[in-house]
């Protein structure tokens, strides 16, 4: 008997507090409408000697990966290396721009959109153009991580 109405009491404790945490989460959600931040452009640019790197992007983010290459012509590119579409989508092809200045490298630029939430692995590779069977002469990863 004495335990039953120590159970009692306890049971009406937590209602009391489970009632207190919802009135506390409307009463904040209502007052305090939060818009997403607006979508916005991150730039990685590899270190020397770096093969890979981690990003975290919002969806409708812009990721644009910026690489040391030469022009196509040259018979080397970076391409896209087996990069599914399903996190992040690439937006056009690689875009080449001569260098600047002189003594400056020339860049190859790939960009692409967050989709959808999830993580996803983008697999850039510097390879002969006209041979498909050597290996990559250089990879570069970007592990992306898209939050809502």
């Amino acid at each position: 008997m004495r335990h039953l109405k120590h159970l009692k009491h306890l049971t009406l404790i937590l209602a009391a507090v489970a009632g207190l945490l919802f009135l506390g989460a409307c009463a904040s959600s209502t007052s305090h409408p939060t818009r997403p931040p607006p979508p916005q452009t991150v730039t990685v640019t590899p270190d020397a000697g770096s093969n890979a790197t981690f990003k975290t992007l919002r969806v409708g983010d812009t990721l644009r990966v910026v690489l040391n290459g030469n022009p196509p012509q040259g018979g080397y590119a970076w391409i896209n290396a087996g990069i599914a579409d399903t996190v992040v989508e690439q937006q056009g092809g690689a875009v080449f721009a001569p260098a600047s200045r002189p003594g400056a490298t020339d860049t190859v630029t790939f960009t692409f959109v967050a989709k959808r939430a999830g993580a996803q692995m983008l697999n850039l590779a510097y390879r002969r153009l006209n041979d498909q069977t050597t290996p990559f002469e250089k990879t570069y990863g970007v592990s992306v991580v898209v939050q809502e």
